[in-house]
C-alpha cells in the first residue's frame, strides 16, 4: 500500500508525539525550590571540612598535606579536636591509600599517638582505580555496610590512568569520585601543585586540567618551610572563604603533633586593602576624576599601575564607583557611587540626578500575571 508523503509526516508527527519521553529533566519551579527545608552545613571539622562535600588538598611534595590528612582522618575517628583546636563529629573513616607503604602509615599513626579504633579502615589494594567502575561499586557498598562519612584518597595520581591535562579524561575521574560523595560522605583527595608555581600558590596552581578544580567544593594549599604549615582556603562553593592559618610541626622520635598557631593575613590581602582606601579617599577629596587621572594619583603614591588596574576596576564591578559623562565631548569620570560627597550634577550642570541603585517600582513587572502550572518532565 503506498502513502502519500503528507501522510507518512503526519503518521510520524502521530507517532513521536505519543511516544515516552527518553529522558525526565525532573524540572521545577523556584516556588517548589523555596518550599523544600534543608539542614544547616554539619561539619566534621570545625569551619574546615563540612559533610557531603568534595574536597583537594594540594600542594608541593613534602608540604604535609598527607600527613596532615591523616591526623584530620584520625581526630574524626575519634572524635577529638583538630590541631587542639578545631572540633570534630565523631564518625567512622576510609583512606584508600596508594602512596605509602602500610609500615609507613603506621609509623605516623604512632607517632600522632593514635589509640587502637576501628572507627578509622584503610585500603592499600594497589588495583583500586577511579576508572573502573566496580571499584567504585565497592567504595559505595564499603560506605553503606559499615556507615563511613569521611573518604580520603593518597593521591589522585595514583588512582587513574588519564591524562590529567586532558578536560575530557579527567571528568570521567571526577565524576566517579561525585558518585562515593553522593553515597553520603565527604571526599577529599591529595594531589599537586605544578612545580613552576612553588613560590606562588594560587587556585589555578593546582596540576592539571581545569576540571579538577572545577569539580571540587573547597580548595586546600599546603606550603611548608620544614616547621611551619600554611594551609589556605583557596576555593570555597560553600560560602566566604576562610584566612589561611599557621600550624606549627613539634616532633621527636617518638612522637609528633601539629600545634595550631592562629589566622594569617596574607600581606596580597593587606596591600588591596591600602589600595581601596587610597581609590575611596581620593575620590570622595576630588569629588570625581577621570581615569588617566586617577590612575595617575594612586601610581604616585606607590602602588603599580597594574594594581591600581584592578582595584578600579573590582571597585566599579561591586558598584564602589560609578562611571559618567563629565559634559566635555566623550570624557568620562569616576564618582563614589551615591556617596554624600558625590553632588547631583557636575560642574558644568549637564549630568542632572544621579541614578538610584534599585529599579523603579513600575518597571518590574507583576509576576502574578505570567504564573504557569508546575513543568513535568521534558525529553531530551
Amino acid at each position: 500500500m503506498n502513502f502519500s508523503p503528507e501522510r507518512i509526516d503526519r503518521e510520524s508527527q502521530r507517532l513521536v508525539g505519543h511516544a515516552k519521553p527518553s529522558f525526565d529533566l525532573q524540572v521545577m519551579s523556584l516556588t517548589t525550590l523555596n518550599q523544600k527545608q534543608f539542614e544547616e552545613t554539619a561539619w566534621l571539622v570545625q569551619d574546615l571540612i563540612p559533610e557531603d562535600a568534595r574536597i583537594v588538598f594540594s600542594g608541593q611534595p613534602e608540604s604535609y598535606k598527607s600527613f596532615i590528612a591523616q591526623s584530620i582522618a584520625l581526630a574524626v575517628a575519634q572524635g577529638q579536636p583538630l590541631f587542639d583546636h578545631y572540633a570534630t563529629l565523631q564518625r567512622r573513616v576510609l583512606i584508600i591509600d596508594l602512596e605509602n607503604h602500610e609500615r609507613l602509615i603506621k609509623k605516623r599513626m604512632q607517632l600522632l599517638g593514635a589509640a587502637d579504633t576501628k572507627n578509622l579502615l584503610f585500603s592499600l589494594n594497589p588495583d583500586f582505580s577511579l576508572e573502573k567502575q566496580s571499584c567504585v561499586d565497592a567504595v559505595v557498598q564499603l560506605i553503606d555496610q559499615y556507615a563511613i562519612k569521611l573518604v580520603i584518597l593518597d593521591s589522585l595520581i595514583r588512582m587513574h590512568a588519564a591524562i590529567e591535562d586532558n578536560s575530557v579524561e579527567m571528568a570521567r575521574v571526577t565524576k566517579a569520585i561525585t558518585r562515593i560523595r553522593d553515597a553520603g560522605v565527604t571526599v577529599i583527595f591529595i594531589h599537586h601543585d605544578k612545580k613552576s608555581d612553588a613560590s606562588n600558590q594560587t587556585a589555578q596552581s593546582l596540576r592539571g586540567s581545569s576540571e579538577i578544580r572545577a569539580a571540587v567544593d573547597l580548595q586546600y594549599g599546603f606550603k611548608s618551610d620544614g616547621s611551619t604549615i600554611t594551609v589556605q582556603q583557596l576555593k570555597n562553593r560553600l560560602g566566604m572563604r576562610l584566612a589561611p592559618i599557621t600550624v606549627n610541626l613539634v616532633s621527636n622520635p617518638d612522637h609528633l603533633q601539629f600545634i595550631y598557631q592562629g589566622a594569617v593575613t596574607p600581606q596580597t590581602i593587606v596591600e588591596d586593602a591600602k589600595l581601596e582606601k587610597m581609590v575611596l579617599e581620593t575620590l570622595f577629596e576630588e569629588k570625581h576624576l577621570n581615569y588617566a587621572a586617577l590612575l595617575s594619583k594612586l601610581i604616585t603614591s606607590g602602588f603599580s599601575k597594574h594594581k591600581a588596574e584592578q582595584s578600579i576596576a573590582q571597585l566599579r564591578r561591586n558598584g564602589t564607583l560609578q562611571v559618567l559623562p563629565s559634559g566635555n565631548k566623550n570624557e568620562k569620570v569616576y564618582t563614589l557611587f551615591n556617596h554624600p560627597n558625590t553632588p547631583n550634577s557636575l560642574e558644568t550642570g549637564r549630568l542632572g540626578v544621579l541614578p538610584t541603585s534599585g529599579e523603579a517600582p513600575s518597571s518590574i513587572a507583576d509576576e502574578t500575571s505570567t504564573q504557569t502550572t508546575e513543568a513535568g518532565g521534558a525529553a531530551c
